[in-house]
This record gives C-alpha cells, sequence and structure tokens, in this order.
C-alpha cells in the first residue's frame, strides 16, 4: 500500500505531509481500512481530515466522511459544515468549536467528545450517540436530536432553542442555564436532569418523563388540558410552565383562572393547587434547595 512504503522508505515524521496528501486521492476502501490503525490516530489523522475538508471546500464538493473512524483526533476548530459524518466515530475526540451547522450526524458516535462551543445549528442528530459528551456552550439551534441518546452529557449553558428532541434520552444530562425555548421534549426522558436556571419558554414537555428532576417542582396535579405543570426559577423568577405555556406564577393565576378548557371542576382544583404553592412545605424546601444552588454555582 503506498502509506506504507513512504513510511519505510522516508520515516514517519519526515513523510507525514505527503501521506496526507496521498490520503486524499486514496480509494474509499483504502482510507476506511486506514483510519482504523492507531498510525493514523497518532500521527495523521487530524491532518488528513482538515485537509480533505480544505480541498472539498475549495471545490465546492461535499465533505464525506461517513463510517470514517475518527477517534480522539483532535479537529477543534474544524470546519464542517453541511458535511456527511453519518455513522462516524468521534468519541473521545476534540471538536471544542467545530462548526457542524447542518451537518449529517445521524447514528454518530461521539460519547466522551469534547463539544464544548460547537455549532449544530440546524445539524440532523436523530438516533446521535451522544452519552457523558461534554457540550457545555453548544448551539444546538433548530437542530433535529430525536431519539438521540444524551444520557449524563454536559450541557450547560447550551442553546436548544427549537430544537426537536422527541424521543431523546437525556437521563442524568446536566443543562443549567440552558436555553430551551420553544424546544419540542415530548416522549423525552428527562429522568434526573439538572434544569436549575434553565429557559423553558414554550417548550413542550408533553409525555416526558419528569422523574426525579432538578431544578423544576412538579405540581401535584395535572392542569386543565391534561399537562403535568412544573414551577422553575429562571433568573430569580418564578415560572409556571405547563405543555408549551409558559408564564410567571402570577400570570399563571390569572391565565388560567379565566381558562379551564372545557372541565370546570378540574380548573378549581387545579387553581387551588397553584394558589397554595408557595404554603407546601415541599415546594419551600424546593426553593431554598434552589437558593443555595444558585449562590454555589454564581460563585464557581
Amino acid at each position: 500500500m503506498v502509506v506504507y512504503v513512504i513510511l519505510m522508505n522516508t520515516g514517519v515524521h519526515s513523510c507525514t505531509r505527503n501521506i496526507t496528501f496521498y490520503l486524499t486521492l486514496c480509494a474509499r476502501s483504502v482510507v476506511d481500512v486506514i483510519t482504523k490503525s492507531k498510525f493514523f490516530r497518532t500521527q495523521v489523522g487530524a491532518k488528513y481530515v482538515r485537509e480533505l475538508a480544505r480541498q472539498c471546500r475549495e471545490e465546492g464538493k461535499p465533505l464525506d466522511l461517513s463510517g470514517l473512524d475518527l477517534r480522539q483526533l483532535d479537529l477543534s476548530g474544524a470546519d464542517f459544515h453541511g458535511a456527511n459524518l453519518r455513522r462516524a466515530y468521534l468519541s473521545h475526540a476534540n471538536l471544542r468549536g467545530a462548526d457542524l451547522s447542518y451537518a449529517d450526524l445521524r447514528s454518530t458516535h461521539v460519547f466522551y467528545t469534547d463539544l464544548r462551543d460547537a455549532n449544530f445549528l440546524n445539524a440532523d442528530l436523530r438516533q446521535a450517540h451522544m452519552m457523558n459528551a461534554v457540550l457545555e456552550g453548544a448551539n444546538f439551534t433548530g437542530a433535529d436530536l430525536s431519539r438521540a441518546n444524551l444520557e449524563d452529557a454536559d450541557l450547560t449553558r447550551a442553546r436548544l432553542d427549537n430544537a426537536y428532541l422527541a424521543g431523546a434520552n437525556l437521563a442524568g444530562a446536566v443543562l443549567r442555564e440552558a436555553s430551551l425555548v420553544d424546544a419540542r421534549l415530548g416522549h423525552a426522558c428527562l429522568r434526573a436532569v439538572d434544569l436549575w436556571g434553565a429557559r423553558l419558554q414554550g417548550a413542550d414537555l408533553s409525555d416526558a418523563d419528569l422523574r426525579d428532576l432538578k431544578g423544576i417542582y412538579l405540581l401535584k396535579m395535572r392542569d386543565p388540558r391534561g399537562h403535568v405543570p412544573y414551577a422553575n426559577f429562571e433568573g430569580g423568577v418564578m415560572m409556571i410552565g405547563s405543555g408549551s405555556r409558559y408564564f410567571t406564577y402570577e400570570d399563571a393565576l390569572a391565565h388560567w383562572g379565566s381558562e379551564y378548557s372545557g372541565n370546570r371542576l378540574i380548573g378549581d382544583r387545579y387553581l387551588h393547587e397553584l394558589a397554595r404553592l408557595k404554603a407546601d412545605d415541599d415546594f419551600k424546601q424546593f426553593v431554598a434547595s434552589e437558593a443555595s444552588a444558585r449562590s454555589a454555582f454564581t460563585t464557581e
């Protein structure tokens, strides 16, 4: 194989640039084999990927990295806008600050990957494997994360506005101060998720698994439309969410006080529960824990 011939003749360090060039000329079947080698991951992998991306941009061709083994590579700041990374293996890689906007990342493996401040604008991440990924400050605006696995991922201060997360697994994930405005989380698993300080305006949590949530207090009965309402604090302001509706506590009392969606008895019971919320001992404990968490978080 041409790569190994070069290695024998010139040595590892002097031939890295040549290997990178030759890899861009190799047939895809050859590249698939080479990317699985330790040599690729330790010597030329990142350079090859960056060079291929550069050539594709210059020639106006789509970048196809689908199915490649790119584990452990340092691809920080890489430009993968619109790239095909479907079923690629990127676990334990460094993609901090990478541009993955409009990329195809379906079924991609990015667990334990550093993706801080990465841009996933309108990316397709359906069924992506993102367990334990570091996604602090990442931008998922408009991205499709349906049925993606984000278990135990760190999404602190991430932007998920208008993101589609139906059926996604976010169990144990950290979403502190994340923005989920108008996000769709129907049937998602949010068990034990930390949502302290998250923005949830217009977020749809219909039929989501909300057990053991942190940063959110679930009311003890459903609202007149059948949703499980919740209280949280956004910027120190107490908010009430239900389905896709999101109001201050005072506005929630006034809004739902005039709208019962058919069943007045349920509406009256719901308003009674809402009105007595601040006097509830469990809620008082929640408020105290939130104040403590806010103080700790702001001093970090």
